[in-house]
């Protein structure tokens, strides 16, 4: 005779700390989401349909056109200082594309390396740039606006929109401190593995300890695109006769009422935003993986 024993499921108690935070962050979420969705839904408005809805907000417009976007596209246009023609959608987004990918990439390899250094060779000087990022980042720097020009104009880098990158290869920023903390957690077994089979520093740098760190590297140079990508207010001051998306939606925002008005307004915010969301959609996957460190055989 055999007798069946059914396994004892785990009662799984239910904590009200842990629903008040559920329904705390589905909040939070639904607070972000809709003024994306009443933009969108706005974008679509015609302008005196818009006009109407202001004065009686609890209607609904009853008028939608896409000609907000074709409008907006055709309009995307501005004027370089000191040129005497407007740039088109085309030439500013190829700028735009010049000046987000490589301050990009200097502001992610330089800290990166940086940090490299730092943590993985045993010198008393690495523990003197760690203190230098936590102390700059902690002291806030105001007013050096004038003097940072001044420079980039003695340096070359105003106004140079294929050497202004120079300016963002820094290591003073909050990435230094992920990618030191990355790289003091990997054992120093690899490194002495790879120098015992002959090695030298650079191989080690890149063979065996940057393969842990290119997820991360992959986050944060998307973070920096996505950073410049939407700041006007640097090519603005420094690169006057390159205009980027952000400077061309800055001056539309001055201007709009000589446009389609505020719904052809925020059809432009979302044409230059949709670049960043097809980057966001295609690396998802491959950036939001996690990274297994791997194991080591004594």
């Amino acid at each position: 005779m055999m007798i069946k024993i059914k396994p004892i499921k785990p009662h799984r108690k239910t904590n009200a700390l842990y629903i008040v935070v559920f329904i705390t962050l589905i909040i939070y979420v639904v607070v972000l989401l809709m003024p994306l969705i009443w933009g969108l839904f706005i974008s679509f408005v015609d302008r005196d349909a818009y006009s109407e809805y202001l004065h009686n907000p609890l209607v609904l417009p009853t008028s939608y056109t896409f000609d907000n976007y074709i409008n907006g596209f055709a309009d995307f246009q501005i004027k370089p200082l000191g040129s005497y023609t407007d740039q088109n959608i085309f030439e500013i987004v190829f700028q735009t594309l010049v000046y987000s990918g490589l301050c990009s990439l200097a502001a992610t390899i330089v800290p990166c390396i940086c940090a490299y250094a730092s943590a993985r060779f045993n010198f008393k000087f690495g523990k003197v740039v760690y203190g230098i990022v936590i102390v700059t980042m902690a002291i806030p720097i105001v007013g050096n606006l004038p003097s940072e020009i001044r420079v980039a104009q003695a340096i070359g880098t105003f106004d140079n929109l294929w050497l202004f990158w120079i300016m963002k290869a820094n290591f003073l920023t909050i990435y230094f401190l992920l990618f030191h903390s990355i790289f003091k957690g990997i054992p120093m077994a690899y490194t002495e593995a790879a120098k015992i089979d002959g090695a030298n520093n650079f191989r080690i740098m890149v063979h065996c300890i940057m393969p842990f760190a290119l997820g991360t590297l992959g986050i944060v140079f998307l973070l920096n695109f996505i950073n410049f990508w939407n700041d006007y207010q640097i090519p603005y001051y420094y690169l006057p006769s390159y205009p980027v998306v952000g400077t061309a939606v800055f001056n539309f925002s001055l201007h709009y009422e000589r446009y389609g008005g505020i719904p052809q307004l925020i059809a432009m915010i979302f044409i230059v935003a949709i670049p960043i969301i097809v980057l966001a959609i295609a690396f998802n996957k491959k950036l939001m993986s996690n990274l297994s460190d791997g194991g080591i055989k004594e």
